[in-house]
């Protein structure tokens, strides 16, 4: 075969190549399935540990910790005793890999509109693989108790 015969099926082959790409690396489904997964507060719809949206989490000095984070959610524990959910909705790419959460907030209450500061390293928010952390937009808070789930199991076995 010449070289100007393979040319049309070499660019053939890369443009089908990196269209499967973009549609997998976009979240495209490559199967028939009708129905999209619930994201974000949403998934937690029938969850009893979902309570009602906060207008703030404030905190004494620190978020105490982070856990059960996914794309587009995690939980904070802004006290020993309280934890909240937090929404920032799509466009968080280390979420679900983060190792290393901040608050870009200015007062010691996290709000709608203020931004979380997610790492996926262990070495803090500025050693993140040579990149920046990721700036994720707060979109919801909400109330979040993990006892909930152990208290409806207790009701329902009864």
């Amino acid at each position: 075969m010449s070289r100007e015969n393979a040319l049309p099926i070499v660019y053939a082959s890369m443009v089908f190549l990196l269209s499967a790409c973009a549609t997998a690396a976009s979240g495209g489904d490559l199967t028939a399935s009708s129905e999209k997964p619930l994201r974000g507060v949403a998934a937690f719809a029938d969850d009893p540990r979902l309570g009602e949206e906060v207008k703030s989490a404030c905190f004494a000095s620190s978020i105490d910790g982070f856990r059960d984070n996914t794309r587009e959610t995690v939980v904070l524990e802004v006290s020993p005793s309280r934890d909240v959910l937090v929404d920032v909705g799509r466009g968080c790419s280390d979420m679900v890999d983060a190792a290393t959460i901040g608050l870009a907030s200015h007062s010691l209450c996290l709000r709608k509109g203020d931004r979380l500061l997610v790492s996926d390293s262990f070495f803090g928010l500025s050693q993140s693989g040579g990149r920046p952390a990721d700036r994720c937009l707060i979109r919801g808070i909400y109330a979040w108790d993990e006892d909930a789930a152990e208290a409806t199991e207790a009701n329902s076995a009864e």
